[in-house]
Formats: structure tokens, sequence, C-alpha cells
């Protein structure tokens, strides 16, 4: 059984971060990965948790420590014209995800969302 995580929306000339998605109550083993974009240009950043403290909520969240594992994803980032993506990961042995967009230039939207299985 499957669920659909935190999405993240963001308008041009913004940063938007998709907080902690909580894997490991959920017994998750595979993540798929989706976003459709506009005519922007930015970066995608994944980091992945086992530490506690980074449950969404914790009032220590900001001492949580994350692991970058953004090139292991390997996600497209957008370059400037309007595109879309799906990857899949399986074997998500991890207890939490976020991901980060940054945005770089141009305008658009970005719809991003990730879902458990």
């Amino acid at each position: 059984m499957g669920f659909y995580a935190k999405c993240i929306y963001a308008s041009a000339a913004a940063t938007a971060n998709s907080g902690s998605i909580c894997l490991r109550d959920e017994s998750v083993s595979r993540i798929d990965i989706h976003a459709e974009y506009g005519d922007i240009t930015g970066t995608w950043k994944v980091e992945v948790s086992s530490d506690p403290r980074a449950r969404a909520g914790h009032p220590d969240y900001t001492s949580s420590v994350w692991d970058d594992k953004t090139t292991e994803f390997a996600l497209t980032d957008p370059a400037g014209s309007a595109a879309d993506f799906a990857e899949e990961f399986d074997n998500a042995n991890y207890g939490f995800i976020r991901i980060t967009y940054t945005h770089s230039a141009g305008t658009g939207l970005l719809y991003l969302w990730v879902e458990c299985k």
C-alpha cells in the first residue's frame, strides 16, 4: 500500500523544501519522485536521514543530521525549458527524506510530489 507524501509547489524566484517526509513508519521500500516545471532554471538537493530528530515537528529538528544523496538520486535539474520527469528508487532504507529546489533563473511554476510504496 502506498501513499503520496508532501509536495513542493513553487513560483519563479523561489526556493522550496518538501520538509521531512517520514518513510520509517510506513515500511516504504520504493520512492517515486515526479516533477513538472515551466521555463525555470535551478537545482535539486536530495537528503536522507535516520536521525530521530529529523521527524517534522520534532523540537530539535534544526539539529538533525542529514546526508546529501543528490548524486545518487540524479534528478533532472530544470534547465530553462518546460519539462517533467519521474524517477523510481528501490530499497529506500532511509528513515526520512527531504527534497529542496533552489531557483536560479526563469519564470514558471514547479510541482514535485513523492509517492512512497
